[in-house]
């Protein structure tokens, strides 16, 4: 349950982040990575319902309503190759570039990859806690 509220603040305070209105101070050097990491912040919220159908689903989406987890090997496989992607480009981002509000945000999604890479390749509850399957 604290990975799904954590995973709405986050999903919440990028959207809106990414929702404010640019302001004449902004050069087009600013704009470039405050785009990317918009771009990269969208693509994360919607494969959340990708690798997560039934936290995609408590989230709103509802594209993947007619799928379950995929809880297999190659399935958590798929899940690290994920987050690692999303977070090389994530550091791949001039955050320097970035409002104040986006780089909090940047690091609190920078946090959340790291977090989640650390339960999925060490402490890999998938494997011994069936407890896991019942969040």
């Amino acid at each position: 349950m604290t990975r799904l509220i954590a995973t709405i603040l986050l999903a919440s305070t990028v959207l809106a982040s990414s929702v404010g209105a640019a302001t004449p101070a902004k050069t087009a050097a600013a704009a470039s990575p405050a785009k990317a990491f918009a771009a990269l912040s969208d693509r994360f919220i919607k494969g959340i319902a990708e690798n997560s159908p039934v936290e995609g689903t408590q989230l709103g989406d509802h594209r993947f309503d007619d799928k379950l987890p995929d809880i297999s090997p190659a399935g958590h496989a798929r899940t690290v190759a994920s987050l690692k992607a999303t977070l090389a480009a994530l550091n791949g981002i001039n955050r320097a570039g970035l409002t104040r509000d986006a780089q909090v945000d940047a690091a609190m999604l920078d946090n959340a990859l790291r977090f989640q890479l650390w339960q999925a390749e060490s402490l890999q509850s998938w494997q011994w806690d069936i407890q896991s399957y019942n969040e």
